[in-house]
């Protein structure tokens, strides 16, 4: 997945963090800090779901044959699908969006493409353009963020330390029920 647009806004603000935890006193260089590990426990949770929180523009490219039926999405939910395009050698097809049919976007994202849509030959790069995510972020990874980032202040760490990867039980559990696996990457006809 190749992010294509600006990221996304912060699944859980400073204020929402603040609010949550009980660290309410403001403080301009506290809130800098607090909103750097935001990011970075969003980004925590969002790899480990894959389900990307807050609407962003991405492209995905996949090898696949010439009699590609269906293709699933590696995340959910997708918002739109906005371009497509099959590549083989310095042949590009576009394909229009209209032309494939999306299929359970918020749950299992998958385009199924009719006969010919695809051209004969040999297989070729599918590349997918579509907005992910969704504008309101599911509650538990919102949970899931608050509980990294107050792990890793009450343990003092910087969030480019590595080392400190693990995340509590709570949050696992919480990421755990969210997460999306993706059943198939391709089925051919």
């Amino acid at each position: 997945m190749q992010g294509i647009g600006e990221a996304p806004a912060l699944a859980v603000s400073v204020a929402e963090y603040r609010r949550a935890t009980g660290f309410i006193e403001p403080d301009a260089e506290a809130d800098l800090l607090i909103e750097s590990y935001l990011r970075a426990a969003q980004d925590v949770v969002e790899a480990g779901t894959n389900r990307p929180l807050g609407l962003r523009d991405v492209r995905f490219s996949a090898e696949v044959g010439p009699r590609l039926r269906r293709w699933w999405f590696p995340c959910a939910p997708v918002a739109e699908i906005t371009a497509l395009r099959f590549l083989r050698g310095v042949t590009i097809t576009e394909i229009a969006p209209a032309d494939i049919a999306p299929r359970m976007l918020h749950d299992e994202p998958q385009l199924l493409f009719p006969a010919g849509v695809i051209p004969a030959g040999g297989s070729g790069v599918l590349e997918v353009e579509a907005r992910v995510g969704s504008a309101v972020p599911d509650p538990r990874l919102a949970q899931a963020i608050i509980l990294i980032v107050k792990d890793w202040r009450e343990a003092n760490i910087a969030i480019d330390q590595t080392e400190y990867t693990r995340a509590s039980f709570g949050c696992r559990a919480l990421m755990k029920q969210a997460r999306y696996t993706r059943p198939l990457v391709t089925e051919e006809g």
